[in-house]
């Protein structure tokens, strides 16, 4: 799964969606990347799509890439993905 700007979507990625709602790449089921929070076990089953971690603690499945989907930022370390402080959003 690929950003509008052909980037490829990785977990860790800090992401706005509809440009309003935060939220971190927990798994991207079209790359076989996974985090400990999302495994593969659990979620490979769904064959394609990722999961998102939103910050207000709401987890969301996105069957496919929408352009509402923005990269803000890749993750520091992309095994565990967070959200920045308020002060630097």
């Amino acid at each position: 799964m690929r950003y509008s700007d052909n980037r490829i979507v990785k977990t860790g990625d800090l992401v706005c969606l509809r440009g309003r709602q935060l939220g971190v790449i927990g798994c991207v089921i079209d790359n076989d990347d996974y985090t400990d929070e999302f495994p593969k076990s659990d979620y490979a089953y769904l064959e394609h799509g990722i999961m998102l971690r939103l910050s207000n603690g709401n987890v969301l499945y996105l069957e496919e890439y929408t352009e509402e989907l923005v990269l803000i930022s890749r993750g520091m370390d992309e095994n565990e993905p967070s959200f920045p402080q308020s002060d630097d959003v």
